[in-house]
């Protein structure tokens, strides 16, 4: 959602839930496959809530945007850090 200020200078709000991309595109914040995400809820690791009417059987499923970056952050904290490698020595 972009606002505007009284000195018209856009103001870009980061939405608290963000809805499943479509099939074959990536969510633009975090780049994750619509499939990606369905497994990171399915396996309760990310919040999300899906709206759906009763009685149908298909529905909007949103994910939990902080939720989601907590996860990825935390995942980057556990991971091996990888050093460079060492240069080829001079002939």
């Amino acid at each position: 959602m972009n606002t505007k200020n009284s000195s018209n200078v856009a103001i870009v709000s980061t939405p608290e839930w963000v809805r499943l991309p479509r099939q074959g595109e990536a969510e633009p914040r975090t780049g994750l496959t619509r499939s990606v995400l369905n497994r990171l809820c399915t396996e309760k690791k990310v919040k999300s809530v899906s709206l759906k009417d009763e009685g149908k059987k298909r529905g909007t499923r949103l994910v939990h945007l902080p939720s989601l970056l907590s996860y990825l952050e935390g995942l980057a904290s556990t991971a091996p850090q990888i050093t460079a490698a060492r240069p080829f020595p001079a002939i």
